[in-house]
């Protein structure tokens, strides 16, 4: 990574800056950021300047946090990963690695493959048939009550938005059938399914589903758009759409790894990592590799990224090809703006 500034204090004071600024805004409980550039791993944390003694605790490099669709980094990852090991084929029908019988009307669905629902381009709708009313009783936790059979049962009634593999439709309902779909295919639930493929290898040690007892001390509380405390959420069904737990050092690691495979000990990972990044599919607005999301940015620059947000959390994550940015709150605001912001500044600073 050439031109990445060596300078830690003014990397500090840049990423500082950013995230105090974020809290003085009023609009998150707490906020946390880190920037990895080249060997450099900073993070900064700040709360609401404006809350009372003792409440809204800044989160730290340790807190745990959920991290919403971000975890569908982590799920395309997985894929990629079982790919390399010929465990999978990114072209596979999804319907292989359903129980017989799980179908959906339009005939298009068996061209369906891995590779789409990856890639947003199955054409498979935002959510499953008929979950916005049911996620109206459990407005606090929409998809506890979203079961396996659930999934089966909505995936008979879904018509297709449109051909597999020809226009680009972001879907939880896609990337969640595609952790089960994984998961199944290695007789595993999803958390073990991916901190047996990524997180051990990568030394995640506090990225998952559930929370052992040693952690739940570091789960910090959520809290909704208006700054009211919330419960967390359960995706029982959809988990690789979701329902990753994590924190700002893991969540570092895993973009330092993405910026520098080879250097970075990604511990057979690296191939896999790549095969992520690589554009599959260009739209009119964005491109879309496996997982991540991909933009212009800057002068000639690329964006990857990804973000999460849940009902009391919210984060980004983003690299160019020169740093990465990763920023979390412990509150249901979008810290996207923040985290764009930030690389940009990170960005100039290593051309």
């Amino acid at each position: 990574l050439s031109g990445v500034p060596t300078d830690r204090r003014t990397l500090t004071s840049v990423l500082k800056d950013h995230i105090e600024r974020g809290a003085a805004s009023g609009r998150f409980a707490g906020l946390v950021g880190a920037v990895v550039a080249g060997e450099e791993i900073l993070i900064e944390a700040a709360r609401n300047a404006s809350a009372k003694p003792g409440s809204a605790a800044a989160p730290g490099p340790d807190t745990i946090l959920e991290i919403g669709s971000v975890t569908k980094l982590f799920t395309a990852l997985a894929l990629s990963a079982q790919a390399h090991r010929r465990r999978v084929d990114l072209n596979q029908p999804v319907r292989s690695l359903l129980p017989p019988g799980v179908d959906v009307r339009s005939g298009a669905w068996h061209e369906a493959s891995l590779q789409h629902l990856a890639t947003h381009t199955s054409g498979l709708p935002r959510l499953p048939k008929g979950f916005f009313l049911r996620s109206l009783h459990r407005l606090d936790d929409p998809y506890a009550d979203f079961e396996v059979p659930d999934l089966y049962a909505s995936l008979s009634r879904t018509r297709l938005r449109s051909r597999p593999g020809t226009r680009f439709h972001y879907s939880n309902l896609g990337m969640g059938l595609l952790g089960h779909a994984l998961s199944r295919n290695e007789g595993v639930d999803y958390g073990e399914l991916v901190g047996t493929l990524i997180c051990a290898p990568l030394g995640l040690r506090d990225t998952g589903v559930s929370l052992a007892p040693d952690q739940e001390a570091r789960f910090i509380q959520g809290h909704d758009r208006r700054g009211r405390a919330t419960g967390p959420w359960h995706i029982p069904a959809l988990a690789g759409a979701g329902a990753l737990l994590s924190t700002p050092s893991d969540l570092a690691r895993f973009l330092q790894v993405q910026l520098a495979p080879d250097r970075a000990g990604a511990e057979g990972l690296e191939e896999a990592i790549r095969a992520t990044q690589a554009e599959r599919f260009s739209g009119r607005r964005t491109g879309v590799g496996l997982g991540w999301l991909i933009s212009p940015f800057g002068t000639g620059g690329t964006l990857r990224w990804h973000n999460g947000r849940t009902g009391g959390y919210s984060a980004f994550l983003g690299m160019t090809s020169l740093a990465g940015v990763a920023v979390l709150a412990n509150s249901a605001r979008s810290v996207d703006g923040i985290g764009t912001e930030l690389l940009r500044a990170v960005t100039e600073m290593s051309q």
